[in-house]
């Protein structure tokens, strides 16, 4: 039991200080590359907005 609790607290700390940074690096540079294309950005407000969604259900499991 004690290692499932040290395993738990491990990946809520791997989440929190590098998966959920680098998803946010991938997300603002897909942005960046898109507006370089010249595709107005008001056409992925949405996929932003469900994306967002997503990973509160995922950091609900955790």
């Amino acid at each position: 039991m004690m290692l499932s609790a040290a395993l738990v607290k491990e990946l809520k700390q791997f989440d929190l200080e590098r998966a959920l940074p680098a998803w946010d690096g991938l997300v603002l540079k897909q942005e960046e590359r898109l507006a370089q294309l010249g595709l107005p950005d008001t056409l992925f407000k949405a996929e932003v907005s469900e994306r967002k969604k997503i990973m509160q259900v995922l950091e609900g499991f955790i």
